[in-house]
């Protein structure tokens, strides 16, 4: 995989990390089924993360989502700039939806 393409889907459970690389870049999370409502569209994509380690992204989010075996999915994007993909990502889903993404209410 190149710093230019997401990976495949991975389903988010405590396992997860393992496959996710120790190297800078942005994890997006999804449903695995079904789509949440925003303002101005549906999307399954329910958060964003970057950081320097993915993996370290992935563990974070396991430990904070203890319903993490309860239908998500992840995929990450290296790239040297996390934070720059991550603004840039999350400003074109807020262009479209209408709002930032978020968990919907049965697993917030």
């Amino acid at each position: 995989m190149t710093d230019d393409a997401f990976s495949h889907w991975l389903p988010l459970t405590s396992a997860t990390p393992e496959e996710v690389p120790d190297a800078p870049g942005m994890i997006q999370v999804k449903l695995a089924d079904g789509l949440v409502g925003y303002p101005s569209g549906r999307s399954a994509m329910v958060l964003y993360r970057a950081g320097p380690s993915c993996r370290d992204v992935a563990s974070a989010l396991c430990g904070e989502l203890p319903w993490s075996t309860r239908g998500l999915s992840l995929r990450y994007r290296l790239t040297d700039a996390p934070e720059a993909l991550l603004a840039r990502l999350h400003g074109r889903f807020v262009e479209r939806f209408g709002a930032s993404p978020s968990l919907p209410e049965p697993l917030a």
